[in-house]
């Protein structure tokens, strides 16, 4: 057999078997009873569209669609006009998407879309309206960066009944989707949520076709059928006919005589759609088999291929594998991961996924990541940051085998997170996701007329939080607690004349707070307050370059009550992080000075008081696979 054969296996309709949000539509939109013409299906469309998604806003989406039955010429009401007609489209995921679903420790999406489409047929003024809801196949979420959703589909075909013009349109789409954590857990958002979908720019014509009034010509016969045999299945493959209006279908004897697929409810038989000259059948054991392939046209003209004779053989799988994936090659980088590409590997029944493997050192490669489905590309996740790993990749057919290893590449990992991101013991219970951020700013000092740094990004620490956002993706409920205190260094001018350098340090008291509300008018953004008690210490003080004696304890006689707030203008993206600011009162300083000398009163005149403003930038919240978790810059 070829072994660049790639089999597809047709769907009945109650599968509808899409893995992207426009197969539905797309489905219903070019079931016309017909078929191909010789000038060649359509090209693929490519549609642009923003997606509304909780908690991140409008993102861009875009549909690359290839309708494969439906070609620029149909012929009206022949028999053997396809009963389905079938879809092939690809939904590529933007990479801040692919960040708000990790924010919401999303390893993989599925679900369902809601399309509309809009067919006009010749003798129709307006068209028909065509609904479809097909399921997301289950898609891994890659660790960073865009990614790709398969789609392929297929809908009951309504027929063309006379000669003219007609064209396809989508006219709406919306999504209800559902989240999966690695564990299989349901993220924070529960079962499902639903996104609306709004194309962004360009037409809406999917297709444009002409419906014309005879075929005449039989097709060429197909080429004798080659069938390998795994288990209880037979892939079958032969070389295509051609014809003058094209190929409407492909179908499978035996003896002369159509098969029955068991795996449509609804009636259909053994064969292919279009321009697909691969299919499989089940078979029994130790049954003979005499298998013909017949080649259908617009116009019901049909040629059939030489039979071939086969005996199928044991229930045992196919012992050949897939060839040698080409060498990877790394596309992106993470502190945890590595993202791959490479060439894709061939096989005589069709490849079923493929294996990324990890090496560290001299030890054995591990298996770092398994993707479903034949596209050439994943990654390797769960390393560790800033170590040196050699990756492979294999391949899996579906019977089993498996390829030799790839080529090996090389690479190193980057900076993770801190050291101890995300780890906060004692958050509530129902906040279950985890990160870090850091924060950066300045606190006015009223009475100096001075500001000093919060946590100087030279050497910030970072703060560790949990978080739940609620199902109806318009709230955020997080806990914060600083990892260590926050330290800065600070130089005012005491009392207008003496220069005076210290650190400052603010110790956490029980743990922060910090609420969100969500809201999507004038481009999106959040209510966000946050809550916290901290203590301030003044320690290793100098004035006029000569040390004072402040001692250990010099710090707040109380914990001071911190309130931050953004405005939406303010705090536009959960993703980015945003401006907080507020005003706190600092209260009367104790410990100043140790036993011998109190020097309370004079931190207490320069220092001490109501209303001195605070600004805060908060970053991102860093999970495991952030790539960038650095402290951010203050802002005045």
């Amino acid at each position: 057999m070829d072994a660049k054969i790639t089999f597809k296996r047709l769907k009945p309709a109650w599968a509808l078997a899409t893995t992207a949000v426009l197969a539905g539509a797309l489905s219903t939109a070019v079931s016309l009873g017909g078929s191909p013409a010789a000038q060649a299906a359509p090209d693929a469309v490519t549609l642009p569209f923003k997606c509304t998604f909780p908690y991140i806003g409008e993102q861009e989406l875009s549909m690359n669609i290839k309708l494969p039955d439906l070609y620029s010429q149909i012929v009206p009401d022949h028999n053997e006009s396809p009963d389905y007609v079938h879809i092939d489209a690809v939904a590529t995921i933007n990479a801040k998407t692919t960040q708000g679903l990790r924010l919401l420790d999303a390893a993989s999406l599925e679900g369902a879309a809601n399309a509309k489409a809009g067919v006009l047929v010749p003798g129709r003024d307006k068209p028909i309206t065509a609904n479809a809801h097909p399921a997301i196949a289950k898609t891994p979420v890659p660790p960073s960066g865009s990614f790709k959703v398969h789609a392929t589909g297929q809908i009951t075909a309504p027929f063309a009944s006379e000669a003219g013009k007609g064209k396809i349109t989508l006219d709406s789409l919306s999504l209800t989707v559902k989240l999966r954590k690695a564990d299989g857990g349901l993220t924070d958002l529960g079962d499902t949520f639903d996104t609306q979908c709004t194309q962004s720019s360009g037409s809406n014509v999917l297709a444009e076709f002409d419906v014309i009034e005879s075929d005449k010509q039989p097709p060429t016969k197909p080429g004798k059928p080659t069938v390998v045999q795994s288990g209880k299945t037979a892939y079958l493959s032969w070389s295509k006919s051609t014809d003058d209006h094209g190929i409407v279908a492909y179908r499978i004897l035996n003896d002369g005589k159509e098969i029955d697929n068991p795996d449509d409810p609804l009636g259909g038989k053994v064969g292919s759609f279009g321009d697909v000259a691969t299919t499989t059948m089940p078979v029994e054991p130790g049954k003979s088999y005499n298998l013909s392939v017949k080649a259908f046209d617009a116009g019901d003209n049909s040629s059939e291929s030489e039979p071939v004779a086969f005996k199928a053989g044991p229930d045992a799988p196919e012992k050949s594998p897939p060839s040698t994936p080409g060498k990877p090659k790394v596309t992106a980088v993470g502190g945890t991961w590595a993202r791959l590409e490479w060439g894709a590997s061939e096989d005589n029944i069709g490849v079923a996924a493929y294996e990324v493997y990890a090496k560290e050192g001299n030890g054995q490669p591990k298996l770092s990541g398994t993707f479903p489905g034949t596209d050439p590309y994943g990654w390797a996740d769960g390393l560790k940051a800033q170590h040196d790993y050699t990756l492979y990749v294999r391949a899996k057919d579906e019977a089993g085998n498996a390829s030799p290893f790839s080529a090996p590449v090389t690479v190193h990992t980057t900076d993770g997170p801190p050291d101890g991101c995300g780890k906060f013991d004692d958050a509530p219970a129902s906040q279950k996701s985890r990160g870090c951020v850091y924060m950066s700013g300045y606190n006015n000092l009223n009475k100096l007329d001075s500001a000093v740094i919060v946590n100087d990004p030279k050497t910030a620490t970072h703060t560790n939080i949990a978080y739940q956002a609620t199902a109806d993706g318009k709230n955020i409920h997080a806990s914060f607690k600083f990892a260590s205190p926050l330290r800065s260094p600070t130089t005012v001018l005491t009392f207008g004349l003496m220069p005076t350098t210290a650190m400052m340090e603010l110790k956490q008291v029980g743990i922060g707070t910090l609420e969100g509300i969500y809201h999507p008018e004038n481009g999106g953004g959040y209510d966000m307050t946050a809550k916290a008690k901290v203590i301030a210490r003044i320690y290793d003080a100098k004035a006029n370059g000569g040390a004072l004696n402040v001692g250990p304890s010099c710090q707040s006689s109380k914990p001071i009550d911190l309130t931050l707030t953004a405005k939406p203008t303010e705090y536009r993206d959960i993703l980015v992080g945003g401006i907080l600011s507020g005003k706190i009162d600092l209260p009367s300083f104790s410990g100043c000075g140790g036993k011998r000398e109190n020097m309370n009163r004079i931190f207490n005149a320069a220092i001490s008081g109501k209303g001195n403003y605070v600004k805060i930038v908060q970053g991102p919240i860093c999970k495991p696979e952030t790539t960038n978790c650095r402290p951010v810059q203050p802002v005045r």
